[in-house]
């Protein structure tokens, strides 16, 4: 960590803000700290964030929001204020992973929908997720494509993504969430099943490691907001030259020139493009 402390150099780092055991401590309070370490240091919880925790009535804060401290948990306190957690040990051979799987996606869904914290509320869900399966003693292989999981998160609050089915005529708002919430579930519980390990190589008893935790936190919070700023800045150089073209059929070669040369010299780029923005690269 930079011993700075301005905000253009200071890094938050993973061990320096989450400081809680997962295991005993206010779930409310360790997403506080997950939400501290995506941005970097600075907290975006409400201040009603605490309010159904128990304690001192009058504070809209509940007891352990009122203190103002993010690392103070009342659990955590009668648990005797356990160090946070390095090395998970390994889930035994016949856990039944898929249904860990399943309720760390449907945590992260909640916490990106819900909007609980006044930003970063879709990098938390998905650190929150990955810390759930790692903390089962399940491991995530390194191909794991996290600005995909990430898409299907924003999906839920904003109309971007290939994998959503077409609107539904005469669908509820409420019909519209259940539908678009099975379709992200569906789309994570895909992604994720290929790369989530009882075993990290075959025959080994390794823990999930803390390096390995802290490389998923670390790219939730640095990796995928620099892909989506790369992202957002070619689909503004691509709906520039449109407008600037004139006529439908100039419009679409537009578009497609612009493609092709994205897809020859930016391919990463690209794909994570075509994701987001299928309407687009289809062209």
């Amino acid at each position: 960590m930079s011993s700075s402390s301005s905000s253009s150099s200071y890094v938050a780092t993973f061990q320096s803000v989450v400081t809680l055991d997962p295991r005993f401590c206010h779930s409310t309070c360790y997403r506080a700290q997950l939400n501290r370490f995506a941005l970097n240091g600075t907290s975006t919880a409400p201040s009603d964030y605490y309010k159904n925790l128990q304690g001192d009535s009058t504070s809209r804060n509940g007891v352990c929001g009122k203190h103002r401290n993010w690392g103070y948990c009342t659990v955590s306190i009668e648990n005797e204020s356990p160090p946070a957690p390095t090395n998970f040990p390994q889930a035994a051979d016949d856990v039944d992973w898929k249904s860990i799987v399943e309720g760390a996606v449907e945590q992260a869904l909640s916490i990106a929908q819900n909007q609980r914290f006044e930003d970063g509320n879709h990098r938390t869900a998905l650190i929150a997720m990955f810390e759930r399966i790692s903390m089962a003693g399940l491991h995530i292989t390194a191909d794991v494509d996290i600005f995909r999981l990430y898409v299907n998160l924003k999906y839920l609050t904003d109309n971007i993504g290939s994998f959503g089915g077409p609107p539904v005529e005469g669908e509820t708002e409420q019909e519209k969430r259940e539908r678009k919430e099975r379709e992200v579930k569906s789309s994570m519980i895909k992604l994720l099943k290929d790369v989530v390990r009882i075993r990290a190589t075959a025959g080994s008893t390794t823990p999930v490691s803390y390096h390995d935790r802290i490389w998923l936190a670390n790219t939730a919070k640095t990796e995928v907001p620099a892909q989506l700023r790369e992202v957002s800045l070619y689909k503004a150089a691509l709906d520039a030259a449109v407008a600037a073209a004139t006529g439908l059929d100039n419009k679409r070669t537009a578009i497609r020139v612009m493609n092709r040369t994205a897809k020859a010299d930016k391919p990463q780029m690209f794909a994570r493009f075509k994701f987001m923005y299928p309407k687009y690269s289809s062209l």
